[in-house]
């Protein structure tokens, strides 16, 4: 067998050789191989442009999914996109723009390939020819064509072949340009609109597409005629901020020209409330408006928009027959809508009409416009009005670059809008912040991150950590929510200076909501992890935002990675460079990477929370306050306090039908409550319009209401006064000339107005009254003395603190002069005086404690610095701020000692006790050592011992007799315990008590016995009580040794 084995073996041996053989004699071509296809995933869109060339090369808005919050809030309303495909119902011409940078790694060959999604709607179908592929600096890198939706990239030419090119930016990628038409038909009339989605690469596209209007004889933009638009700088004295409509010809020539505009949106750096106020005349006169008729005029300028009134308001007309009700109309998503109906509709044939609507205001910060590095630049933001496109005025926000010296910590809280129904709460915690003021600009300029910029990544020293938020919200009508979530942070020039300004990214996600369940608010404070929220619903309308957010010196929290819109450019610096290109876009690619690292896998320094609080519409100016408690292991708990202005829109209030009138309404500016008592106007004429005033003499028989004062001025009566049998053709005003304590003082300001901004204008605005029409009404405004109230803290060690037990005074700095009376604590040790002051400025004090010399109290002599921060915010209204620290006494109670006499008993039974015959010694029952010296009884049998202490607490010792070996006594051994408990009352005095039992030692004497005959006896054996059988024992034992033998004789045998 083994023999057939080898000889198989040898057979298979010859075949593999032959086989081998044959095989290397087959002849071997080159190998032909396709170039590689590169992956998208390398790829960066550095700019995409949806252009419009039908419509003066407009680009169109777009979102992507990199910010999931804006995508999804936009692709829900498309009413957000500023600009739509087909826009004003105009057919479109689309190009595609896209410019891309590929970061690759290895060497792109010949015949390699790379495909970019670029693409929405019809665009997915269409194909277009080869054009030439260049990088941003010429270079020829192949072909490419725009393929299905794809732009298909061919890299070939000498570039390549001759050149390592592993990474690269095109040259702008252009499709060809495609027919949009403006033909699919919406349900409504104006401004509506849908999304179209569409990729970019990796992402998901969103654009709008405006519907045409649905086919209808009812009311429409071909039916009214705009008389005026003003869209109103109401902080800056009603300044009309400068536009121009497309239908004007002069159009053009402004949009490309923004330098030639007049006044601007955020003119000055300043940041602005505007009020848009739209007159117009609505015409047809082949149909009479019809119940449930609606019109919409879109009336839009660019900046921040507001819906206002969800509760529709009424829509009057005034005509030669009065005034009449013709339905209703509210301002939402970017547009003025009237809903038509009531008994004037139905029983009239209305088939024109002229009113005027306005808005509320909507703040536009500064910091939100378009970045310049030249002060004063101008540009233009796109509007809508009716059937118009707008441009509309606005100044960039000036920045610069800087070495900032330092970095801290800032906190506090902010509304960031209102509107009748609903206020934006703003929640600040800054990490590593900088701010500086310039007082010629009357502007902040802000820098963000610049520890962590200027110091190789670290994080600013004392860092906060522990971090908890908590703010209440009363009278909602709904659950408030967090709208967004705003890491911040900015970058290096090529300097290595920080540059100036406000940058930040949405991102929600940071943020994970957490139900109460069944828990009291303690529990879930107690529950919540970081970066853990919880709305607590205290009861009906009233919530409470509980937050804990990460140590900002953690990277193992949320880190500038964890933001969607950072990861997805690849860093901070990416993600700056793409997003704000107007402050980044000229940073090289070092620098952004540079900053790219310096962020990376940091943990994020500084966070803005917005949170979104519904309440019931208002009718008149409503102040609605806000706390921020704000908790970090480095400050403890500091609150700040905030106050939003809920105003009505709609035009205002009703006039008198009698035109020769004027009505004053006087309102508080914050509370919106009807002023009268101690509040005295003089009613104003002027014939050379306005250059002159002089008083009018007003007699008791022009007043229709109000009251009359010796002095020829009036006094409102529920807020309100009216005056009657004017003359037509002249001016009138009203000035303020006397207002009651705790009210801001007014004066005549020649440039300004009294208004809900300058409420410390004493002169009303001047109104024309004429003989026909309607009478006039003006609203004036005054507030309270702006005010803080200054928190204290007295702490007192070694007893309780009583309330009203210490009294602190506050000093003026400057001139220790007191300010007001004393006050005093509460029984928590808490202590409140509140401040007013009547003008701007920083004011510096300091509280002291009176020393009033109380027995046993070592009182605390710091004077402690209270600075006071008193200035107007970009709305005018006064804010006040406490910029010192902490305001805490440190007190220290000693209580006097207290003595206690221990006292206990000696028995003696065989003979009469002797005075000091026995003696007692107190021992610490934990050690045993002895307590003074041992004590005698008297002739009674009592001893006794003092105790003096001078602390609270729990004392434990005994009382042994000591013996003395005195003949005949039979001693007592026992060790009797003794417990003594020292407490306070509630006076701090120390009060002993023994809580033992009673003290007793009982000894016996026994006389010692004589007998003199008695011999001692031999004494015995002892008995031990051992009664063991020894026999027993070794019977035993023996029978164990034979046992043991026998076991081992058979165990040899075995063997």
């Amino acid at each position: 067998m083994r023999v057939k084995f080898k000889k198989r073996c040898g057979r298979i041996l010859s075949i593999c050789i032959t086989m081998f053989m044959l095989v290397g004699m087959l002849p071997f071509s080159n190998a032909v191989f396709a170039g590689t296809e590169l992956s998208a995933d390398k790829v960066q869109v550095d700019s995409f442009k949806i252009i419009d060339e039908a419509n003066a090369n407009t680009e169109v808005d777009y979102v992507t999914d990199a910010d999931a919050a804006k995508y999804n809030l936009y692709i829900n309303d498309a009413s957000n996109f500023n600009s739509a495909v087909c826009q004003n119902q105009k057919n479109s011409q689309i190009k595609l723009q896209l410019v891309a940078s590929y970061k690759g790694t290895e060497k792109i060959n010949e015949g390699d390939t790379l495909s970019i999604k670029a693409s929405y709607g019809s665009f997915a179908t269409k194909s277009f020819a080869e054009k030439q592929l260049e990088d941003k600096n010429g270079n020829i890198l192949g072909t490419y064509k725009y393929e299905n939706g794809v732009f298909k990239l061919k890299f070939s030419g000498d570039y390549i072949k001759n050149n390592v090119v592993a990474s690269f930016t095109t040259a702008p990628l252009q499709s060809d340009s495609v027919a949009q038409a403006s033909d699919e038909q919406g349900l409504g009339t104006g401004n509506e609109r849908k999304v179209l989605v569409g990729s970019l690469n990796n992402q998901k596209l969103a654009l709008a597409y405006e519907l045409k209007n649905a086919p209808s004889s009812g009311p429409s933009l071909d039916d009214v005629a705009i008389n005026s638009f003003k869209i109103i700088d109401i902080t800056h004295g009603n300044k009309e901020i400068d536009y121009r409509k497309s239908s004007d010809a002069d159009y053009d020539t402004w949009k490309n020209n923004p330098a030639g505009f007049g006044y601007a949106l955020n003119q000055d750096q300043q940041s602005a409330n505007v009020v848009l106020e739209m007159k117009f005349r609505y015409s047809n006169a082949n149909r009479a408006l019809q119940e449930g008729d609606k019109l919409t005029i879109p009336a839009e300028y660019g900046g921040t928009m507001f819906n206002f009134s969800e509760v529709a308001l009424p829509l009057k007309v005034t005509d030669d027959t009065g005034e009449h009700t013709l339905g209703t109309w509210k301002y939402e998503n970017r547009a003025f809508t009237i809903t038509f109906g009531g008994d004037y509709i139905r029983d009239h044939n209305v088939k024109s009409f002229t009113t005027t609507m306005s808005t509320g205001k909507m703040i536009n910060f500064s910091s939100s416009r378009q970045r310049s590095r030249i002060l004063g630049e101008k540009y233009v933001l796109n509007g809508k009005l009716g059937k118009d496109t707008l441009a509309v005025a606005a100044e960039t926000r000036y920045i610069k670059s800087e070495t900032v010296p330092n970095s801290f910590f800032y906190a506090t809280a902010s509304v960031d809008d209102t509107s009748n129904h609903n206020i934006i709460w703003s929640y600040t915690i800054f990490n590593d912040f900088f701010s500086t003021r310039d007082p010629i600009l009357n502007r902040t300029y802000d820098y963000f991150a610049p520890h962590l910029l200027q110091n190789n990544g670290q994080y600013r020293p004392n860092s906060a950590t522990g971090i908890y938020l908590e703010s209440t919200y009363e009278n909602c009508v709904a659950e408030p929510t967090v709208a967004r979530v705003l890491p911040l942070g900015s970058g290096l020039d090529g300097n290595n200076k920080v540059i100036e300004g406000w940058y930040h990214s949405m991102s929600n996600g940071l943020l994970t909501k957490v139900e109460q369940g069944g828990k009291t608010k303690d529990q879930v404070k107690a529950d919540l992890q970081k970066g853990q929220y919880c709305m607590y619903k205290n009861h009906e309308g009233s919530y409470t935002f509980m937050m804990k957010w990460y140590d900002m010196n953690d990277p193992s929290g949320a880190t500038y990675n964890d933001i969607p819109a950072v990861a997805a450019a690849g860093g901070v610096g990416s993600y700056l460079k793409t997003k704000w290109p107007d402050a980044f876009g000229d940073l090289s690619d070092a620098t952004v990477q540079k900053i790219n690292n310096l962020y990376n896998g940091k943990a994020i320094q500084n966070l803005m929370i917005k949170v979104n609080a519904k309440y019931k519409t208002v009718k008149e100016n409503t102040a609605v306050q806000n706390t921020m408690k704000l908790t970090t292991a480095q400050t403890g708990e500091k609150s700040y306090d905030t106050q939003a202005i809920m105003a009505p829109s709609g035009a205002g209030s009703e006039a008198n039908s009698d035109p020769l009138s004027i009505k004053l309404v006087k309102s508080d500016r914050y509370t919106g409550e009807k002023l009268s008592e101690g509040f005295k106007f003089e009613l104003q004429t002027s014939t050379d319009g306005g250059t002159t005033w002089n008083k009018v003499p007003v007699t008791a028989a022009m007043i229709k209401s109000g009251t009359l004062n010796a002095d020829g001025t009036i006094t409102p009566v529920n807020g309100a006064l009216e005056i009657k049998k004017l003359t037509g053709g002249q001016k009138y005003r009203f000035v303020e000339r006397a207002n009651p304590n705790g009210y801001l003082p007014t004066k005549i300001d020649a440039t300004h107005h009294n208004d809900a901004s300058h409420f410390t204008v004493a002169n009303s605005r001047a109104v024309d009254v004429k003989n026909t029409g309607k009478g006039q009404v003006i609203n004036m405004y005054n507030a309270k003395l702006p005010g803080i109230t200054i928190e204290g803290k007295k702490e007192l060690d070694g007893r309780t603190l009583q309330n009203g037990e210490f009294h602190f005074q506050l000093f003026e700095k400057a001139s220790n002069a007191k300010v007001g009376s004393t006050v005093s604590n509460d029984a928590q040790g808490k202590f409140t005086k509140h401040m007013t002051f009547k003008q701007e400025g920083t004011y510096e004090f300091y509280f002291a404690e009176v020393n009033e010399g109380k027995h046993g109290i070592t009182y605390d002599n710091s004077k402690v610095p209270v600075t006071i921060v008193v200035s107007k915010n970009a709305q005018g209204d006064f804010v006040t701020k406490i910029t010192s620290g902490n305001i805490v006494f440190r007190n220290k109670f000693t209580p006097d000692s207290v003595t206690i006499t221990i006292e206990g008993k000696k028995k003696l039974s065989g003979r009469a006790l002797q005075n000091g015959e026995f003696h007692f010694q107190l021992l610490e029952k934990d050690g045993n050592a002895k307590v003074g010296s041992a004590v005698s009884n008297d002739a009674q049998g009592k001893f006794k011992k003092d105790l003096t202490f001078d602390s609270e607490g729990t004392y434990e010792f005994y009382f042994t007799e000591v013996n003395d070996g005195k003949q005949g006594i039979t001693y007592d051994n026992s060790k009797v315990p003794v417990t003594i408990v020292v407490s306070k009352n509630a006076q701090g005095v120390l009060k002993a008590t023994i809580t033992s039992g009673e003290i007793n030692f009982n000894n016996k004497f026994t006389p010692k016995p004589v007998n003199p005959n008695q011999r001692p006896g031999k004494p015995k054996n002892p008995n031990t009580g051992d009664y063991t059988n020894l026999m027993l024992f070794v019977i035993l034992l023996a029978l164990a040794s034979s046992s043991l033998f026998t076991v081992q004789f058979f165990r040899r045998k075995n063997r």
